[in-house]
């Protein structure tokens, strides 16, 4: 898993906290070629309500909470997995979490082996 890093509140204007994402790599194997939606799990472990900017990657759109997550609250990153799943081989999509976080930016990373459904 992956936690962003705490700071002194003192010298920063933006209030941050914490993002925790227990699995940033979600591995599907050998699959056949298909759209695929995942989700990933994501908690504030920080003392600030956690909010999501944007979600964007090389997979495809994404869908994140709306409002703020509360400190110790959980939330889903839903990703639509789409086209890349058309070319046969190994793929690797990655999209980037931008949020009220040090670092601002967090990745979450889905693999898998496109093969025939023969």
């Amino acid at each position: 898993g992956y936690c962003s890093d705490e700071i002194d509140q003192k010298n920063s204007i933006d209030k941050l906290t914490v993002i925790c994402i227990p699995e940033t790599i979600h591995k599907l194997g050998k699959i056949s070629p298909r759209y695929i939606l995942d989700t990933f799990q994501i908690q504030n472990t920080g003392k600030e309500p956690l909010i999501i900017r944007n979600v964007k990657g090389s997979g495809g759109p994404a869908r994140w909470p709306s409002k703020p997550i509360p400190a110790n609250g959980y939330g889903l990153i839903i990703v639509n997995y789409g086209q890349a799943l058309t070319k046969k081989g190994k793929t690797h999509k990655v999209w980037v979490i931008n949020a009220n976080t040090y670092p601002e930016q967090s990745r979450i990373i889905l693999k898998a082996e496109i093969v025939d459904n023969k």
